[in-house]
């Protein structure tokens, strides 16, 4: 209609989030929280379960680098935090990334536990709620991987959250949700 001087609404349907597979670390668990080291930094401590701000995650607990707990954050605290050794099994893998955009200083990143090489990096877009990453881990099956997630940031946005590492739904992104 001309009234809406350039306003179109378009069909919109509702579509289910997709099922994921198996979490790779229950964070849930404390045996899925166990392992899970600070090698580096000033982190108040490796898990929280904060409440401060729409993180959204999937279980209780989850890794927010700038938590200090009682609903307070400090984004001037820096580590460096690393999961126990697993062996990729799947081909495909979605990370629960949130927190500052920079993907030099402030990242999840999946490592060779042999070479060191990094086979995957993300990084948050501004924003505290935990958002599905999708990982094509193909080229790595069998291999035995840890998680490194890296807080070199200060000031604000100077943080990264970590929601965990479930096996994925299927290879193609664009299927992720239901027709």
């Amino acid at each position: 209609m001309d009234s809406l001087k350039g306003i179109k609404i378009a069909r919109m349907k509702w579509v289910r989030n997709p099922d994921l597979g198996n979490a790779v670390f229950d964070f849930s668990s404390d045996d899925g929280r166990d392992g899970w080291k600070m090698r580096s930094g000033d982190l108040a401590e490796v898990f929280t379960r904060s409440k401060r701000s729409n993180f959204n995650p999937r279980t209780e607990y989850f890794i927010g680098t700038a938590e200090v707990g009682e609903g307070r954050f400090d984004d001037d605290r820096t580590g460096v935090v690393e999961s126990p050794t697993f062996t990729l099994e799947k081909a495909d893998y979605v990370l629960f990334v949130s927190g500052g955009n920079d993907l030099q200083s402030l990242y999840i990143a999946i490592v060779d536990a042999q070479t060191g090489e990094e086979l995957a990096r993300h990084t948050g877009k501004q924003d505290n709620a935990l958002e599905p990453v999708q990982v094509d881990c193909s080229a790595s099956i069998g291999t035995d991987v840890f998680i490194r997630i890296v807080d070199k940031a200060t000031g604000g946005w100077g943080h990264i959250n970590f929601g965990g590492m479930y096996e994925g739904p299927m290879k193609d992104p664009m299927k992720l949700f239901d027709d």
